[in-house]
């Protein structure tokens, strides 16, 4: 079960209602199976509301803050080319096919949210450390790779050292 609990949120409904019915919510889908919702003060209106989200097997996730507008996004699974312990690609995916320039998006978490993405650099927003963090931006690919399949690298460099960290390579088409 992943607990995700907002002590600062305001719980609107009453004691035992979540999702405008009820205190749990079946799924039943993978990786989800049920979510439940409950408030951590006393009665209704108090701060603080908390989640479970109950998995059925031990898929990676990742759970991060976005604006505008603000959401709370847990992030769940992956396509294994496309997900390392620090590193999440969501476009593009594994087998795309991509004009010259595309772009590169996802989140990550590494030191000082900094991102090397194919020979390209971008820092991510909010994600430092243990925080995961988005990323985006704009690739170019050289004009001799027109046609031919190429593997995008997503890393992010070590400050011990600078050796890569958290690779993936994600194989594309380059139209």
């Amino acid at each position: 079960v992943l607990r995700l609990e907002l002590p600062e949120a305001n719980w609107p409904q009453a004691q035992g209602e979540a999702f405008h019915c009820c205190p749990v919510k079946v799924v039943g889908e993978t990786p989800i199976r049920q979510v439940s919702a409950y408030p951590l003060g006393t009665g209704s209106g108090r701060p603080g509301v908390g989640f479970g989200i109950e998995l059925d097997d031990a898929r990676p996730w990742r759970v991060f803050v976005m604006d505008s507008p603000l959401r709370v996004v847990v992030d769940i699974g992956g396509h294994p080319d496309a997900v390392s312990a620090d590193i999440a690609v969501y476009s593009p995916r594994p087998g795309d096919e991509v004009a010259r320039t595309f772009t590169v998006s996802g989140v990550s978490r590494t030191f000082e949210s900094n991102r090397v993405v194919a020979n390209g650099f971008t820092t991510a927003l909010n994600g430092s450390g243990p925080q995961w963090g988005t990323f985006q931006m704009s690739v170019t690919a050289p004009a001799a790779v027109s046609g031919n399949y190429v593997t995008l690298e997503v890393l992010w460099g070590s400050p011990r050292d600078g050796s890569d960290m958290g690779l993936v390579g994600i194989r594309l088409r380059v139209r």
